[in-house]
């Protein structure tokens, strides 16, 4: 348990919560309580909830591996909560602030790629392939979806998919590659927290002026009005 000032706070596995799959094994849903004056307040894990859905089932990464990313992610956003109210702590506004810092912007943008993928194809005369994208999308990730499109297209479509998601797509690309390597036996996990740290958002800024500068000009403007529909 860590203990920052008068409040305190402890991951545990929720037992009175029927397990589920987690990566390779069953395990019961994590929680957070949350201690402040002895007074105890519980919430389930953010990030447990995230790696639990089924795009991730798909990727191969074993259950402890998810349970240390977890335990990693949540004890950082816990920490910068808990010294952000050290000396005004309301509860109700942490339970407001903790799922905004914590909300994953990658998979926030993956519903948005998929749409861009699923008009492309149909613009482009291929409805089966938009069909097959809209369903494969529920339980793939859109990464790995463009790897298997990336050895079954011709090139010229596929250059077109790249090309055409800088002006029509989000920053999904650029923003998944940078998470990935940085962490790549992870979940790629880009959140509101990281982008609100000035030296991550520095170093992914340097990222995609290197490694993909057509994005350059548009993907703060892109993430900032994402940050308005959480």
């Amino acid at each position: 348990m860590r203990k920052p000032g008068k409040i305190t706070y402890v991951l545990y596995p929720n037992e009175r919560r029927a397990a589920g799959l987690f990566g390779d094994k069953a395990q019961h849903p994590i929680y957070i309580r949350l201690i402040h004056n002895r007074s105890p307040r519980y919430f389930k894990s953010y990030y447990f909830d995230l790696l639990s859905r089924p795009k991730y089932s798909t990727i191969g990464i074993k259950s402890e591996v998810l349970l240390e990313q977890v335990k990693e992610r949540e004890e950082a956003l816990l920490n910068f909560l808990v010294l952000k109210h050290k000396d005004s702590f309301d509860f109700d506004l942490f339970k407001k602030e903790y799922p905004f810092y914590a909300e994953d912007l990658l998979y926030r943008m993956e519903g948005y790629f998929l749409e861009y993928m699923v008009t492309f194809f149909a613009d482009e005369g291929l409805p089966s392939i938009s069909r097959t994208l809209y369903e494969g999308g529920k339980i793939d990730t859109c990464y790995s979806i463009l790897n298997q499109l990336r050895s079954s297209l011709k090139e010229s479509t596929y250059n077109k998919l790249i090309e055409n998601a800088v002006w029509y797509g989000p920053p999904y690309i650029p923003i998944y590659k940078f998470a990935k390597q940085k962490n790549p036996n992870l979940v790629p996990v880009f959140s509101v927290k990281d982008w609100r740290n000035n030296v991550k958002k520095q170093e992914l800024t340097e990222f995609i002026k290197s490694f993909h500068p057509a994005y350059a000009e548009t993907f703060e403007d892109y993430i900032e009005k994402l940050l308005t529909l959480i």
